[in-house]
């Protein structure tokens, strides 16, 4: 069975930059262990606003950023090349509207693909026409976004992201969350990813999301989810990459 459903908003536990909240018991994914561990009662959460440039903010002396971090950006994409299991490829079509629909100005968007091809991390073989040809990856558009934000540690970037604080970042960024699940490409619908994949990318960035939370929040806010006869279940790389965009702008 597959289905996308409207989004709905709903009430978070916590999720409030600046603030403090006292929530219930709660259980949080545990990645070493691949188990749910119950958190104490009345657990505080804390959250401060971000230390990172707003992606409106992004100029162009910021894509030096590119060259400086080009081992850390090329290491997270070879990273999630291999949680993905699959490499796509990003045109610069693709990462012109990704960006546009992050809001990164237009005098860096213009400039952000040939900045991008400089990491030369892939490359095509196998056609005389275009062997050699560099190219760049969507797993690399989530540290790239990150680093031209100034972050200095891609691999706890999203660490305040929890199963408690998720539903809250793409709630309060509703209208970039929505921009980007407009902007993915239409095939990003149907190509489904089990959530503990989805799962993986998250903590790649030092987020603790559990395979469920994400499975439960994506029909809630538009993205196709499927489960087939035996039971895999399967979310659309539309609603993961829209998520993963959204934090990668806003952490």
């Amino acid at each position: 069975m597959c289905y996308a459903l409207g989004t709905t908003s709903l009430n978070p536990d916590c999720h409030a930059r600046g603030s403090q909240f006292t929530v219930p018991e709660i259980t949080a994914y545990s990645y070493a262990s691949g188990t749910l561990k119950t958190m104490p009662e009345h657990k505080r959460c804390e959250m401060t606003a971000s230390p990172l440039k707003p992606a409106h903010l992004i100029a162009t002396q910021d894509l030096a950023n590119i060259r400086v971090h080009a081992r850390a950006i090329t290491a997270k994409a070879m990273e999630l090349t291999d949680v993905w299991g699959a490499m796509f490829i990003l045109d610069e079509e693709d990462l012109t509207t990704i960006a546009r629909a992050i809001g990164i100005p237009e005098e860096v968007t213009a400039r952000l693909y040939s900045a991008v091809l400089d990491l030369a991390y892939v490359r095509e073989r196998g056609s005389r026409a275009t062997e050699g040809r560099v190219r760049f990856t969507w797993h690399g558009d989530d540290p790239l976004v990150l680093v031209l934000r100034s972050a200095a540690d891609l691999g706890a970037a999203m660490s305040d992201v929890t199963d408690l604080t998720v539903e809250g970042y793409i709630r309060d960024n509703s209208d970039l969350f929505t921009r980007l699940m407009v902007a993915m490409p239409s095939y990003s619908r149907s190509h489904m990813f089990a959530p503990e994949v989805a799962a993986r990318v998250f903590a790649s960035f030092g987020a603790t999301v559990s395979p469920a939370k994400l499975y439960e929040l994506a029909p809630k806010y538009g993205g196709a989810v499927c489960e087939d006869v035996e039971g895999r279940k399967g979310i659309a790389t539309q609603f993961i990459r829209s998520v993963s965009l959204t934090l990668a702008a806003t952490v």
